[in-house]
């Protein structure tokens, strides 16, 4: 009680602060008690300036500024017709546990946004590295434009799409998560992209040397495509190392890179793909080093 007690600022008090001490005490205050329609105002415009996000909530005439003045303003069903428009949403129920039920549904939508743009951007990163080393090397191009296209449409685009089915990790709810193309995205981007894309062109100089150029092309083709559909998986879960959750939970997730690796045995081994995407079927042991390479 005495917690609450300390972090609860009432109307009488409120009346009596500048504006500079007020702002001093915003962290520490987590309730405004009995407060007026035009305390709601200067509150909002006071953690506006201290560069937040501002909800307010509101169902009187007089609240209608506070609506105004917040970046997203939240009026009461029961509410004046002047508080609902004005605000940006409703809430049709009154309840404000609504409200938290869409904080956090909203929270999943922006989380699983950035896991669909770190796979595909990380992936474009690898493809253009591989082509971009491989013209500076002066070496024949480990993947030719069909190729290209053909893991674009079948080993990203189907895990992508499935990543709107995610369901969301358990603490949404505490973490900021207002961006999507963050520190944390950029970093993953290159990290992911620059490490396998080197890998999978080391793999491509040693293939050179030592086999035909058509064996080695066709490998690092169906390598790339696989490690497109595999990494999905681990990007379910952003802060959560893949041993500690089931990463075929994703039913779509799971059926899109099924798809994916059947579109891309096929393109290996069905002779119509291999006149069109210039691929030659490989040994049995090849196979099993292809998948072997593609989840390393």
């Amino acid at each position: 009680e005495d917690k609450i007690r300390n972090s609860t600022l009432r109307q009488e008090e409120l009346k009596e602060m500048k504006d500079a001490l007020l702002e001093t005490k915003l962290d520490t205050i987590k309730i405004f008690a009995r407060i007026a329609p035009e305390d709601k105002l200067r509150i909002t415009n006071l953690y506006k300036k201290r560069g937040e996000i501002v909800a307010m909530t509101g169902d009187g005439v007089n609240d209608a500024p506070a609506l105004k003045a917040a970046d997203i303003g939240i009026a009461l069903g029961s509410g004046t017709d002047v508080a609902k428009g004005t605000a940006d949403l409703i809430l049709l129920d009154d309840n404000f546990e609504t409200l938290i039920a869409a904080i956090k549904e909203g929270r999943k939508i922006l989380s699983n946004i950035k896991k669909a743009i770190i796979y595909l951007l990380s992936d474009s990163l690898d493809e253009l590295l591989l082509i971009g080393g491989s013209i500076i090397m002066g070496i024949p191009l480990p993947l030719n434009a069909l190729q290209i296209l053909w893991v674009n449409l079948f080993s990203d685009s189907f895990p992508g799409v499935a990543f709107a089915f995610e369901n969301g990790e358990n603490n949404l709810t505490k973490r900021n998560n207002s961006k999507i193309f963050d520190g944390e995205a950029k970093f993953l981007i290159l990290v992911i992209g620059t490490l396998s894309s080197t890998f999978i062109f080391l793999l491509y100089l040693w293939l050179l040397k030592n086999y035909p150029e058509d064996l080695a092309r066709t490998f690092i083709f169906g390598t790339f495509a696989l490690y497109s559909l595999f990494l999905a998986f681990s990007l379910r879960r952003l802060h959560t190392p893949i041993f500690k959750y089931n990463p075929f939970s994703n039913i779509y997730l799971t059926g899109g890179v099924l798809i994916g690796t059947i579109m891309t045995l096929g393109a290996i081994y069905f002779p119509p793909l291999q006149v069109i995407l210039k691929t030659t079927p490989l040994p049995l042991p090849w196979l099993g080093a292809m998948i072997g390479a593609s989840i390393s």
